[in-house]
């Protein structure tokens, strides 16, 4: 049978992923001997990656120059389905989860509430924790995915956007993420309009259909705001914000090119956290809004909240609270009124 007739399986999706995380063979083979106590070579790693490859007709990797293995857009795309695969033979494993603690699905850029919540839970009713894919995020897989699953019991909560229109489901806020814009320091002013954001900057946005991007369209759109860059920005789009921050760091005409990003994607990279570095002292990000003719000033906002079963709901309240206590300890967090 052809190679490309044989479909990867579980073990080798598992695989994969370990090469995307640790970005090279040497390292996901450590890791994998790590995680099943057999000894995983790195020959076995590139032979599984070449039979993926081949199943797939193109590339799943290019090399950098300090020889770490990047997914390509083919490559990408067949990571978010082995992520998905893996995570669906997982969750078929499980037992009956009606004596096991709760698990919370979010997405990786809620760490930072979601790892005070845990920690304060983790002695007195401690949760298990689900990240969910990007692509969760975009159009509607949110609600096929993530309510789905939570639907079926393989959730007990979900972090999210609000879930409208299912009376079995209740929805709790946690915050409002806001967007923002990463300008360089000297020159941020304190809060930046749409109109002046789009006419006078080239735009790193995030992905289309994803939810900060239809935020931002649609405000666009609804307000009547000139989109004067609109094609040239499909060239600067990326999948991850980190990616774009990069780009604008290493920019020599960095004040003309601004990074958009909803708050809570942008904490990781503000001053002071995890994946700023220095080149974090040269930039602010500032908050967008919009003032129509009755002066009226209008901030883009996107609600998350805490999704999970009306019936179960009662039992789950002190994760909720849990989350709220966690989003308290992040200021940036905060929607405040803008002085503009």
């Amino acid at each position: 049978m052809p190679v490309r007739d044989v479909a990867p399986d579980e073990w080798e999706c598992t695989v994969f992923i370990a090469v995307a995380e640790h970005r090279t063979y040497a390292a996901a083979a450590k890791a994998l001997s790590a995680r099943t106590g057999d000894d995983y070579g790195s020959r076995a790693v590139a032979k599984v990656v070449a039979k993926i490859e081949g199943w797939l007709g193109a590339p799943a990797f290019e090399q950098t120059v300090g020889r770490a293995k990047v997914t390509t857009e083919r490559g990408e795309d067949f990571l978010r389905a082995a992520r998905t695969i893996v995570g669906e033979y997982h969750a078929l494993r499980q037992p009956d989860r009606s004596s096991q603690q709760p698990t919370l699905a979010c997405m990786p850029h809620h760490i930072h509430v979601v790892a005070r919540a845990e920690a304060a839970l983790a002695r007195r009713s401690p949760i298990a924790v689900q990240f969910l894919e990007r692509a969760c995020y975009v159009g509607d897989a949110f609600n096929r995915y993530a309510v789905g699953r939570l639907q079926r019991d393989l959730y007990q909560l979900i972090m999210g956007p609000p879930v409208p229109g299912d009376r079995t489901l209740v929805c709790k806020d946690l915050y409002e993420a806001r967007l923002e814009a990463m300008m360089p320091a000297a020159t941020a002013p304190p809060a930046i309009s749409l109109t002046a954001l789009v006419s006078d900057h080239e735009l790193f946005l995030p992905p289309p259909g994803s939810r900060s991007r239809r935020l931002f369209q649609d405000r666009i759109a609804a307000w009547g705001v000139p989109d004067v860059h609109l094609q040239t920005r499909a060239e600067r789009e990326s999948r991850e914000t980190a990616t774009s921050v990069l780009r604008v760091h290493c920019r020599a005409d960095r004040e003309h090119h601004v990074v958009v990003a909803a708050s809570d994607v942008a904490l990781a990279f503000k001053l002071g956290r995890e994946f700023a570095g220095p080149p974090a002292q040269r930039f602010r990000w500032v908050p967008i809004y919009h003032r129509d003719e009755q002066g009226t000033v209008h901030q883009l906002t996107q609600k998350v909240c805490v999704t999970m079963k009306r019936a179960a709901a009662p039992s789950l309240f002190p994760v909720v609270e849990a989350l709220r206590k966690a989003v308290a300890h992040v200021p940036e967090l905060a929607t405040t009124r803008l002085d503009v």
